[in-house]
């Protein structure tokens, strides 16, 4: 039936409400992860039936961007005695800029924390390799 599972019941918008009326300003980042989205935009699961189908298009809550920029620098090095074998050394930082990526707003509309960011992605990531190539 498209419900992805027994016992699932998509959203219903709260009367006269509609997709423009989810998205919200945030006044500071503590605002922006306790509610991500306008949570009064829904109808509270317990006042509807169960069983009946939701309104709420597939798409109408997207997370918030995400902005990595990744670097890596490698050189290669000839050994000696032979051509056709070389060393790579290799280092590397994925989110260099150490920007802040949150993960998208909890959507269960039942849960506690319906609307909040829980959680984001790893900071800046190091790495370096060697690597014998022949």
């Amino acid at each position: 039936d498209g419900t992805n599972g027994q016992g699932r019941q998509f959203a219903m918008f709260a009367p006269g409400k509609g997709v423009d009326d989810i998205k919200r300003d945030h006044e500071n980042r503590s605002d922006f992860i306790n509610a991500f989205f306008d949570t009064s935009a829904f109808a509270p699961v317990n006042s509807l039936p169960r069983g009946i189908y939701g309104d709420v298009p597939k798409g109408a809550i997207s997370g918030p961007a995400q902005a990595k920029t990744d670097i890596a620098i490698s050189r290669f090095f000839t050994l000696p005695g032979s051509d056709s074998v070389r060393l790579q050394f290799r280092g590397e930082l994925f989110n260099a800029l150490n920007q802040v990526n949150f993960d998208k707003p909890n959507t269960t509309a039942t849960s506690a924390n319906f609307g909040r960011i829980l959680e984001a992605d790893p900071g800046r990531i190091g790495q370096i390799a060697l690597k014998l190539l022949w």
